[in-house]
C-alpha cells in the first residue's frame, strides 16, 4: 500500500486510542492499572464491535463502507479495511459499557445510545465538533473539551431514557432492545417540549453558516437541559 494510505487507516487506530486514554485517565481508578481495565472493558468492547454492523445509522454505515472500499483499491486488505473503518464508531464504547454495568445488558444500551444519534442529530453534532479548527493549541483543547462534554451528556441521555425500562435500579440484563428503544421512545415523548426546542437549536445551526465553537457550546447547553429536572 503507499504510504499515504497506510497513515490513513492509522489515524483511526489513533483516535481511538487517545479517546480512551483520556477516558480512563479522567474516569478510571486510581492508581490506573491498564491491565485490570483491559479485563474489565476488553469483554464488551468485543461484543459492542460485533453488534455495531446493526447499531450503526444508515450515513454512518455508508461513511465506513466508502472508507473501506477507498481502502481496498489502494491496496489493503478487505477484512482489515472493514475493520478499521469500523474503529470510530467504537469512540463511545467505554462509555456505553459504564452505562451498561453488565455485560449482558450491553446490547439495549447499545441500541439506545445509537438510536439517540439519529432521534436527536446528535451523530450530526458530534460531527460538527469534530470538524472544529484547531490550527493552534487553545483550539485544540477547547475541541477536545467540547468533545468530552459531547460524550459525557450523550452518555447521560442514554442512562436518562433507559430509566424507562429500568425502573429505578439497573439495566436489567434480559430487557429486549425493542423494550429498550419503546423506552427511549417514552422518554422523548414525555420530554417533548425539551426535545423540540433542542432541535430547534440544531436547525438554526445548520442553517446559518459554518458552525463555530459559540454555535456548538449553545447546542451542548440545551443538551444538558435534556437531563436536567
Amino acid at each position: 500500500m503507499p504510504a499515504a494510505t497506510q497513515i490513513d487507516m492509522m489515524l483511526p487506530v489513533r483516535r481511538l486510542a487517545e479517546r480512551a486514554t483520556r477516558w480512563l485517565v479522567r474516569h478510571g481508578p486510581r492508581p490506573l492499572d491498564v491491565a485490570a481495565a483491559v479485563d474489565v472493558f476488553g469483554p464488551g468492547a468485543a461484543r459492542l464491535a460485533g453488534l455495531l454492523p446493526s447499531l450503526l445509522s444508515g450515513a454512518d454505515r455508508e461513511a465506513a463502507k466508502a472508507r473501506a472500499a477507498g481502502w481496498v483499491d489502494a491496496g489493503a486488505g478487505k477484512d482489515l479495511a472493514a475493520r478499521v473503518a469500523a474503529l470510530d464508531a467504537l469512540t463511545p464504547a467505554l462509555d456505553v459499557i459504564q452505562v451498561a454495568g453488565d455485560v449482558e445488558a450491553l446490547g439495549d444500551v447499545a441500541a439506545v445510545y445509537f438510536a439517540l444519534g439519529e432521534r436527536l442529530e446528535l451523530d450530526w453534532l458530534r460531527d460538527r465538533i469534530t470538524a472544529l479548527p484547531r490550527d493552534d493549541r487553545w483550539q485544540a483543547l477547547a475541541r477536545s473539551a467540547l468533545g468530552d462534554d459531547y460524550a459525557r451528556e450523550r452518555a447521560a441521555l442514554t442512562a436518562e431514557a433507559l430509566r424507562g425500562a429500568r425502573g429505578t435500579g439497573g439495566v436489567p440484563p434480559t430487557t429486549a432492545a425493542g423494550a429498550a428503544l419503546d423506552s427511549l421512545d417514552g422518554w422523548l415523548a414525555r420530554h417533548g417540549p425539551a426535545v423540540d426546542r433542542f432541535l430547534l437549536v440544531i436547525d438554526d445551526i445548520r442553517a446559518g453558516a459554518t458552525p463555530d465553537l459559540a454555535t456548538l457550546s449553545v447546542a451542548m447547553r440545551e443538551a444538558r437541559a435534556l437531563t436536567t429536572p
